[in-house]
């Protein structure tokens, strides 16, 4: 059976800031980057794994280009549409283990 702390991520392009790891694994176990590299490694047997179908397989990269949000446009370069978004957020009491990857989210 898998462990839902415990997740491996194969089948991609690994994106390190020095060069790109063909065919590579990432190893995540309880949140925490075990092993990203080449996919020599073995993989727990009670690992979820999540196929990146060539894909690229980015460990610790954040977004941050964003327009706004929560229904705020930030595209007037005021401090308002942010402060909006935040108070939104908030009032929303999300929960703060929430975790998405790929758009599913860990229980």
């Amino acid at each position: 059976m898998s462990n839902p702390s415990i997740l491996a991520f194969r089948n991609g392009k690994l994106v390190l800031p020095d060069c790109p790891v063909d065919d590579a694994l990432v190893i995540a176990r309880n949140g925490v980057l075990e092993y990203s590299g080449a996919a020599k490694a073995s993989l727990p047997k009670d690992a979820i794994v999540v196929d990146a179908r060539g894909g690229m397989i980015a460990p610790g990269f954040v977004d941050i280009h964003v327009h706004g949000g929560e229904g705020a446009d930030s595209m007037d370069g005021s401090l308002e549409p942010g402060k909006r978004a935040d108070i939104r957020l908030l009032n929303k009491k999300l929960h703060p283990k929430r975790v998405f990857i790929g758009g599913v989210e860990l229980t």
